[in-house]
């Protein structure tokens, strides 16, 4: 048997001291773990649009629209969209990497000797610049809970802090081998991160002021053309794609485009729900996010982060953190309605968390001993492996809720139904059910949040020819809403919301009897009722492993909490009780003996383990333990 050559150990480490081999090492965990399926929120909103060839909301992501265009070529759409997220993040850590070699002290001067070498010895000298423990701290960085979040999922989050970041590293980096048309390629990278997510574009401009000042102090007006000529040209052209939609595709293109006013009208957001903005809430939501965040394992994170924050002073790291989060971080604090686990919350914060890496990987390496750099990854170790949320039992391959609950409801209508719904964690699976997969075509779905939207009633109009027109349906003249109106068109109405039921009830004297339970949500005229959800199956949901996360187990206990009233509104108490348990999967043999009396539950009582459209399991959990503990009395 052979014994190792000293030069085998030299490639070996030469190996694992790479920053590919970190990237490689963050790609194949996220890839593992990342969802083959839907989200929650706007990841059925994405995946319908650029499957279906067509538009999302504003301002479009023109440059995520086509890559999603293009993944729909492929034999599995959905699982391609995720790993697009997946990737991206995995090689942010290579930018990052290279923003680190040219801002750190020790780098600098390695490089320094390295310009009087051959182009062999810098290859390996490069190569070693990073050992193990950086390796180490950046999986701990892709673990932390925010950042694994946007790389398992569908959305934009990740690939334009991808783009930025390169952005900044073309613009800042030391090697002078590499400064050939640099300017014009992190231009490039801008554009394109401008067309994935504008915020995060502003905030990388801001970031890069630094450079530009300094090309205007020397005067360099030629690098400062070429980042302004790749920005506008990598801004641009995704757009194109974005002008074919609205020509030629049948898709799912949101908002109207026939005069320059309605083309103004998508990119201001017109059409697009807010959430109201104040400064008055940002101490109060920063708070809810660190308190978040640290149950999550990231507290040792952000007290490291800090300290190397403090240590930087007037630093150009520092400088870079002050423009990502004045120009993003900040940006959801300001909201009035502000959920830390929501994804497009927190995402926000991705650049400014990417950054903290660097601030990271400078404090270790700022400690001589072995012992304190040890020292530091053992802490911040801890902090992933004892959370909310613990590294080795985090995946989403198995999670494909959103389309089952889709699917589950569609196949459940009778034919030609029309389905009314309000919830995003609704709306938008179905949508992509039905159209991408073929699931009963012939339900109309009617997404009420675009109920004004003149365009939505004519891409339904393309999508159900037998459906009335908004013309014909404007023609009435009585009191009813169009809403009211077109349930008259239909024999099978259904709809999310009990209020939205009788709305329809008293607006629609034809249907004559009142609303009642049914399936999820509820049949208008209770001509058509449905069976209710059974426990075992909420339950087999709830207990299924890649449910565990923060949202879904809020998704499930507002699906729990509304199929609870209507078990209780058919004096199925103990039916009712049990359910709700078994959607937040908790045990129920306390109430399997016990006998529950019916009582009118006021509507306040109901709204307290509601939050908006998303549900609370602990809320959820007190309230069933409350009308349990009432019988009692």
């Amino acid at each position: 048997m052979s014994t190792p050559t000293p030069s085998s150990f030299k490639n070996y480490h030469k190996v694992i001291c790479s920053r590919w081999f970190m990237v490689i090492l963050a790609w194949v965990y996220l890839s593992v773990t990342q969802c083959k399926s839907l989200m929650w929120f706007d990841s059925g909103e994405l995946a319908l649009a650029g499957h279906s060839f067509g538009l999302a909301h504003p301002p479009g992501q023109a440059f995520y629209a086509f890559l999603s265009a293009m993944s729909a070529l492929s034999p599995d759409p959905l699982w391609c969209l995720n790993q697009l997220s997946a990737l991206s993040l995995a090689l942010c850590l290579y930018p990052l990497s290279s923003l680190y070699l040219s801002i750190n002290q020790r780098a600098s001067a390695c490089e320094n000797n390295l310009n009087q070498q051959t182009p062999e010895k810098k290859a390996v000298a490069n190569s070693q610049v990073f050992d193990p423990g950086f390796t180490l701290i950046a999986l701990i960085w892709v673990g932390l809970y925010p950042i694994w979040d946007q790389g398992t999922r569908i959305e934009v989050y990740a690939l334009a802090n991808l783009l930025g970041f390169i952005t900044l590293a073309l613009l800042y980096q030391t090697n002078s081998s590499l400064k050939v048309r640099r300017q014009f390629w992190a231009g490039i990278a801008l554009g394109l991160c401008g067309a994935t997510q504008a915020i995060f574009a502003i905030a990388f401009a801001l970031s890069s002021g630094l450079i530009i000042y300094t090309w205007i102090k020397t005067k360099n007006v030629k690098a400062f053309g070429q980042y302004v000529l790749g920005a506008v040209l990598a801004f641009s052209l995704p757009h194109l794609y974005i002008y074919c939609v609205i020509q030629y595709s049948s898709g799912f293109v949101w908002g109207n485009w026939s005069s320059w006013s309605d083309v103004l009208h998508y990119f201001g957001g017109g059409d697009y729900v807010q959430n109201k903005h104040a400064w008055s809430y940002v101490l109060q939501n920063v708070l809810s996010w660190l308190s978040w965040f640290s149950a999550f394992g990231g507290l040792t994170w952000l007290i490291l982060s800090f300290i190397s924050m403090l240590k930087q002073k007037l630093s150009l790291l520092n400088f870079w953190w002050f423009c990502l989060f004045l120009a993003t971080g900040i940006f959801p604090f300001t909201y009035k309605v502000y959920w830390p686990e929501v994804p497009d919350f927190s995402a926000y914060l991705l650049p400014c968390l990417s950054l903290s890496l660097i601030f990271v990987w400078t404090l270790y390496d700022s400690f001589l001993k072995q012992s304190h750099k040890t020292l530091i990854i053992c802490g911040l170790g801890l902090g992933i492996f004892w959370n909310e949320s613990q590294v080795t039992s985090r995946s989403r391959a198995g999670h494909n809720l959103p389309l089952t609950m889709a699917q589950n409801w569609l196949e459940a209508l009778p034919q030609d139904s029309l389905l009314y719904l309000e919830s995003d964690h609704w709306v938008f699976p179905v949508m992509y059910a039905q159209k991408q997969l073929g699931v009963r075509p012939d339900v109309l779905v009617f997404n009420v949040g675009f109920a004004r939207s003149s365009w939505y009633w004519r891409w339904l109009k393309k999508q159900h020819p037998n459906m009335p027109s908004l013309e014909q349906l404007q023609q009435s003249k009585d009191s009813r809403t169009r809403l009211a109106t077109l349930a008259l068109s239909y024999n099978n109405v259904y709809t999310e919301s009990p209020n939205l039921a009788h709305n329809l009830s008293l607006q629609s004297p034809l249907l004559q009897s009142p609303p009642c339970p049914s399936s999820w949500g509820h049949n208008v005229s209770c001509q058509s009722a449905l069976a209710l959800p059974t426990t075992k199956l909420i339950r087999s949901w709830a207990q299924n492993s890649a449910h565990q996360d923060p949202i879904t187990q809020r998704v499930l206990a507002r699906l729990g909490l509304s199929v609870m009233k209507s078990l209780w509104s058919q004096k199925k108490t103990k039916e009712a009780l049990l359910f709700a348990l078994a959607s937040i999967n908790k045990e129920s043999t306390s109430l399997q003996n016990v006998l529950i009396s019916w009582w009118p539950v006021p509507q306040q009582v109901w709204q307290a383990a509601q939050i908006d459209l998303i549900g609370s399991p602990t809320a959820l959990e007190a309230l069933v333990n409350s009308l349990g503990k009432s019988n009692h009395k």
